[in-house]
């Protein structure tokens, strides 16, 4: 990654900062500024930065907030969603709707639960409550898998782009081909902030835990990401 050298930064009370120019941008990390082209990683990075200290987001949410990211580029920015994109978003709202469903059929087992426990009433009606709560368990079970590969899915898509996109970071060079220091830097601290907090290692596999990300750093930075 050959990226700008580090130059003056344009907002002097911000230290840490991504703003987003036309298919490029600039990034102010610590007082030092650099430019960088647009790519999916930097997309995720800029969401996590943005919600600062907020709960870990889930790998398909992150996903649709990337999205979204994308489609609202200032000016279009030559950005638009593409078949990816689209395809992210439709994910997202399935996402919800298997949410939504498993909410349904955790309250119908519930009701179900009730007919079942209750001495007083009659057998036939316990059958009925009995082959309608085992099929819905069935349902339920098939669900669960579906949203769980679906998250997988997500998980696998953002690490690649967050791996690629570090990678890019730590052998950038400037202009004149020395190591950048600004983002070089920049990938020490996604590394040490991002990434390693949230490996896990299960055998010879690095997963994320829980199929979330999290952005913590020590001390707690302010970023200002538009």
């Amino acid at each position: 990654m050959n990226a700008a050298p580090s130059r003056p930064q344009t907002a002097p009370n911000t230290l840490y900062a991504l703003r987003r120019g036309f298919g490029l941008w600039e990034l102010t990390f610590g007082g030092r500024t650099a430019i960088l082209r647009d790519e999916l990683g930097l997309r995720y990075v800029a969401c996590l930065l943005s919600r600062g200290s907020a709960e870990p987001i889930p790998a398909v949410d992150l996903l649709g907030l990337a999205a979204g990211l994308r489609a609202s580029a200032p000016n279009g920015g030559g950005w638009l969603p593409g078949s990816g994109e689209q395809e992210t978003v439709v994910q997202r709202s399935s996402r919800f709707d298997d949410r939504e469903t498993l909410k349904g059929l955790a309250g119908r087992l519930r009701e179900l639960q009730v007919i079942l426990d209750d001495d007083n009433e009659i057998e036939p009606v316990k059958a009925e409550a009995r082959v309608e709560f085992e099929e819905l368990c069935t349902l339920r079970h098939r669900r669960v898998l579906r949203t769980a590969d679906q998250a997988q899915l997500a998980m696998d898509g953002i690490n690649k782009a967050l791996r690629r996109f570090c990678r890019r970071l730590a052998t950038a060079c400037d202009a004149r081909g020395r190591p950048h220091p600004v983002l070089r830097d920049f990938s020490e601290h996604l590394e040490n902030c991002l990434l390693l907090p949230a490996r896990r290692f299960l055998g010879s596999k690095q997963k994320y835990r829980g199929g979330s990300y999290d952005y913590r750093p020590e001390p707690p930075i302010r970023w200002v990401v538009e």
